[in-house]
């Protein structure tokens, strides 16, 4: 029997953020990171990592369990929806105690 190979597509949300002399790229959806020295190195490393892990999922026939328990839904045996991920900016203050010698 011949094997069909079922092709889908996900627009999936990327954060991308500066730390040090790097740029990370952050894949909520699968929570998968990675980075690289340009914007753009950031981003080609972070879709080389999302496509290897979704084909590693695949090969050991764990794409429902693992989509699943990252927030995923089903739509079909082969078609799953990412969470949507909802973007907020919070104000945080933040007070460091110190300890006084007296």
């Amino acid at each position: 029997m011949k094997k069909v190979l079922n092709k889908t597509s996900y627009n999936l949300d990327i954060t991308l953020f500066k730390q040090g002399r790097f740029f990370v790229a952050y894949c909520p959806a699968l929570d998968l990171s990675s980075c690289g020295t340009t914007k753009d190195k950031a981003v080609k490393m972070i879709r080389e990592s999302i496509d290897i892990f979704l084909e590693e999922i695949e090969k050991t026939n764990k794409t429902k369990t693992v989509l699943t328990s990252l927030g995923w839904k089903i739509r079909s045996p082969y078609n799953f929806q990412p969470p949507e991920t909802l973007h907020t900016k919070v104000s945080v203050k933040y007070a460091q105690a110190t300890k006084l010698k007296i």
